[in-house]
């Protein structure tokens, strides 16, 4: 059986309670490699381990550290977290669970599901008061972004405080137009007047137009199956209605694609098989397990590369380097603003670009060069 598909069946057995099967054998390395490239790893143990697969005392005491140490992390997170809420409470400033925070409760056991970090949505505006809180509470670590400030401490909490959704980027005007009032959208949550969240079918919007980003960027790995399978085995909503919205965003095919996928990996009934799959579902299944959980260069590259093509009816190499190198001015008034305001620094733009490339990022120009070679090799198959 393929790592992969070994791996997607015993998450499949971790979410509907079964017991396994009689195994094949197996490369458990392979299995440990595969599962931690996509922050899975936490919820296979819980089936190997009920299940008493693992023979070996090294790789079981392996299994049942990631399993312990992920709900360990889960509870320290939580802690963590409250804190974070009653300080943000106590300055009035409203704030919002997002991604991780919510899927990680409807997974079937405590710990099952391993994330990074948790992140909040909360009122603009106030971004120095609450870096001033963070650093109040503990936070000693800090780094701002375009849309989120990013907190560490003690090397494990690591918390993300967003001021918007999503990027200024060409490709996702229409996200942004469609959160740009998002207070409408929040609901009570609990309380506190400033604990607030998104509706249960508004944030599945949300949780996919976010995968959705990541998915037409660097990439994402397998756990996007599994939280939309999980999130809709557990909630009961308005499908309709987030049918509605995900249209109005024009993601409505992607989330019927992935939903289709989900069912077909997760459903209790049958047994998954590759065959299943329509071609549209199978370019996007090979495309999240050949991932990683927030993507690769080669994946963000292939992206990249196709999304050229399509723009200049061109396939060569050196134009694609060349637009890199030298982004059109609409790629300037997104991902480089100040510069599209200020056209007077271009010129040392320009210098300093491939200068930064060579020098800071040596090692992802390297795979990114290695990559467009293997794509343009591929479609000169075609």
């Amino acid at each position: 059986m393929k790592t992969e598909l070994l791996c997607l069946y015993l998450m499949k057995c971790a979410f509907n309670s079964q017991k396994t099967e009689t195994m094949p054998s197996f490369d458990i390395g392979a299995l440990w490699s595969f599962t931690n490239r996509h922050a899975v790893t936490a919820t296979v143990a819980k089936t190997l381990l009920d299940n008493r697969i693992i023979q070996d005392k090294k790789w079981l005491s392996r299994w049942q550290e990631v399993l312990q140490r992920n709900i360990r992390r889960t509870m320290l997170f939580d802690a963590e977290r409250s804190k974070v809420e009653s300080s943000l409470d106590s300055l009035g400033i409203w704030h919002v669970p997002l991604k991780g925070i919510i899927i990680n409760k409807l997974y079937p056991s405590f710990g099952l599901r391993e994330f990074a970090d948790n992140d909040f949505l909360v009122e603009g505006g106030h971004e120095e008061e609450i870096r001033k809180m963070m650093r109040d509470i503990g936070y000693s670590e800090f780094t701002s972004f375009e849309t989120d400030d990013s907190f560490r401490k003690n090397r494990i909490l690591n918390m993300e405080i967003h001021y918007k959704l999503f990027k200024n980027r060409k490709n996702f005007e229409v996200f942004n137009e469609y959160y740009k009032d998002i207070k409408s959208r929040l609901v009570r949550d609990g309380s506190s007047p400033y604990s607030l969240r998104l509706t249960d079918e508004d944030f599945y919007v949300y949780f996919i137009a976010h995968a959705y980003k990541h998915f037409k960027g660097a990439g994402i790995g397998i756990r996007l199956f599994a939280d939309v399978y999980v999130y809709l085995t557990s909630m009961k909503m308005d499908k309709a209605y987030a049918d509605d919205e995900l249209g109005k965003l024009g993601i409505a095919d992607f989330e019927k694609t992935v939903v289709s996928i989900s069912n077909k990996i997760f459903s209790p009934d049958k047994a998954f098989s590759e065959d299943e799959l329509t071609d549209e579902e199978a370019v996007m299944f090979n495309a999240v397990v050949n991932s990683h959980t927030y993507g690769s260069v080669e994946m963000m590259t292939e992206n990249r590369y196709t999304e050229y093509v399509a723009g200049s009816g061109k396939t060569s190499k050196s134009g694609y380097y060349f637009r890199r190198l030298f982004p059109s001015m609409e790629e300037h008034k997104y991902a480089h603003p100040f510069i599209y305001s200020h056209k007077i620094l271009y010129p040392a733009f320009y210098i300093y670009r491939p200068f930064r490339g060579l020098v800071k990022n040596r090692k992802g120009l390297s795979k990114e060069i290695k990559a467009v070679n293997e794509i343009k090799k591929k479609n000169d198959k075609k």
